[in-house]
């Protein structure tokens, strides 16, 4: 409990001091602020943006030493001084410009000078940065403490030119705020004690009646039901008083609850050992009797099983010839199926051979024309054979005649002659042409009576495919019959199979009722058997029962009620 107070007065004392802290903290900033802007409004920022841009020891630089110096000691801090960076290589070096302290003072800072421990300073870094202002407050043992504000300036171009800085001396207001850490860390111990004292007083004060709480409940341990304790007390304690005696008053009722049921338990154990030997006997007859349903029970399971297994025998048998039925089914369609596409291709080769049969009929038409063609061209060689034959003998006459006339009939003469071999050609090529027209026409008659056996040929083999063609139509025909009767055998036998396999099922599930029974006979004489061993049971915890009843009342009557 000490403990606990005093974290809490620690808890106090550190956000105490840091509200403090904060508080001045803030307060010098406000002023640091207001020191740096009002000496930053006295710079011509066009001046010195110029002089940062070209710094040197002249006139302007000591012009601004004073008015620096001057606002430092109307303002009463210790530092006011600018400051601007360059950059070298990839970092930043922070140089001092103008420090406000007067020349030739300890501490003063040159123009140019850099500052060697800028790690020191972050908050220099980010004004630079940032571009805002920015304080921090330290304390070392060398200069004890500081607040330091640092602004940024900018030239009338908007570009940040440097900084201006002021340090103040806070060390007086360390000091205080030491001070009063030290008098509220005592003031919390003080207290811390003060309120320990009167708590352990209070709680003193309040576990006086607890001993009188443990008393009366040892009593009741004892067995002492009868005394009650009174206290007026409307806390905590005196909640767990009237607890305490309702607790008494429910263990008294119990008490006596407990006494009446141990005396009728005892009287109604005499009942139940009396009950259980009646119901051991009639569970001996049972037992019996279950015995002999058992035996016809196993005999019912072992016909059915045998009839199962018939059953299942045919049920594959039934199978097999379902599966050879679907067999022959499939094979009887595709013949059926093969029987039609053979009738389409003789119906095909049918009209192909009629179409044979005509061709050959007009063959045959065209040869006939042609020998009687072959017979006219034969009376016209005649006829010229003839004409050649009176030509040659008029030509002949006419050379005779030309002889005769001697001289004159000279030009006749030779030309008689020339109508005489014309004559004698037009012969020979009648004779060729007689020659081939005789060719001819033995071809022709070859070609006739060949086309006319072909005809007939070609007229029987068209009658054996439509006789063909009307076999396949009675094949598919009867094809397609046997189909449907294998479809209709197929499907009576599926029939067949289905009501096996229900019939099956019925007996499997006949079987395994029986079965069942069987076990439940058997687990039932079991149970029987158990039922009789537990009644003995029975009626030993009935007479342990009732000793207990007899000691539960012996100890019951110890309390005092």
């Amino acid at each position: 409990m000490v403990a606990i107070i005093l974290l809490c007065g620690l808890i106090i004392y550190q956000v105490s001091t840091t509200s403090s802290r904060n508080l001045v903290e803030n307060t010098l900033s406000e002023i640091a602020r207001e020191v740096i802007e009002n000496a930053a409004s006295a710079i011509d920022m066009s001046r010195y943006e110029q002089f940062v841009q070209h710094p040197a020891v002249n006139n302007y630089y000591y012009e601004l030493r004073d008015t620096l110096n001057d606002f430092r000691l109307k303002a009463g801090v210790t530092y006011l001084y600018t400051m601007t960076r360059t950059q070298v290589n990839d970092t930043y070096e922070y140089i001092y410009m103008v420090d406000g302290l007067p020349v030739g003072s300890e501490n003063e800072s040159w123009l140019g000078e850099p500052e060697e421990d800028i790690a020191s300073f972050p908050k220099i870094v980010k004004a630079f940065d940032e571009g805002t202002t920015q304080f921090e407050m330290t304390y070392t043992e060398e200069w004890g403490g500081t607040l330091s504000a640092y602004m940024p300036l900018f030239g009338p171009s908007g570009e940040n030119i440097g900084i201006i800085g002021a340090d103040i001396d806070v060390t007086a207001a360390y000091e205080e705020m030491n001070a009063s850490k030290r008098k509220l860390l005592v003031f919390i111990f003080g207290a811390a004690m003060i309120i320990s004292v009167l708590i352990f007083a209070y709680i003193h004060y309040s576990l006086r009646p607890l001993k009188k709480l443990v008393r009366h409940v040892e009593r009741m341990g004892t067995g002492d039901l009868t005394a009650s304790i009174s206290m007026r007390r409307m806390d905590e304690i005196g909640y767990l008083a009237n607890t305490i005696n309702t607790m008494q008053h429910s263990v008294r009722d119990m008490i006596r609850n407990i006494l009446q049921t141990a005396e009728s338990v005892s009287d109604q154990s005499a009942d139940l050992n009396q009950s259980s030997q009646e119901v051991k006997q009639i569970n001996t007859q049972i037992a019996a009797t279950m015995e002999q349903l058992g035996v016809g029970a196993d005999s019912q399971a072992a016909t059915l099983g045998t009839l199962a297994r018939d059953m299942n025998l045919l049920g594959v048998r039934i199978e097999e010839a379902n599966r050879l039925g679907g067999e022959i089914a499939d094979q009887s369609s595709d013949i059926h199926g093969i029987a039609v596409e053979g009738a389409r291709l003789m119906d095909e080769s049918l009209t192909q051979m009629r179409q044979i049969n005509r061709t050959m009929k007009e063959a045959v038409d065209k040869v006939y024309q042609l020998d009687s063609q072959a017979d006219e061209i034969s009376s016209l060689v005649d006829a010229i054979r003839k004409i050649s034959d009176q030509t040659n003998l008029l030509a002949l006459n006419a050379s005779i005649e030309a002889a005769r006339a001697g001289e004159h009939g000279a030009g006749f003469q030779v030309v008689a002659g020339e109508i005489r071999k014309l004559s004698e050609q037009v012969a020979g090529a009648v004779r060729d042409i007689t020659s081939i027209v005789d060719h001819i026409q033995q071809d022709t008659k070859a070609v006739v009576q060949s086309l006319n056996h072909g005809y007939g040929e070609l007229r029987q083999g068209s009658e054996q495919i439509g006789a063909t063609g009307k076999a396949f139509y009675t094949i598919t025909a009867a094809i397609s019959d046997v189909s449907d009767k294998i479809s209709s055998i197929t499907g009576t036998l599926q029939e067949i199979n289905r009501r096996s396999s229900d019939t099956i099922a019925a007996i499997d599930q006949v079987a395994e009722v029986s079965a069942t029974t069987a076990a439940g006979v058997e687990q039932t004489s079991a149970s029987v058997e158990e039922a009789s061993s537990s009644m003995e049971q029975v009626a030993k915890s009935a007479e342990h029962l009732a000793k207990l009843a007899e000691m539960l009342e012996d100890q019951v009557k110890k309390f005092k009620i």
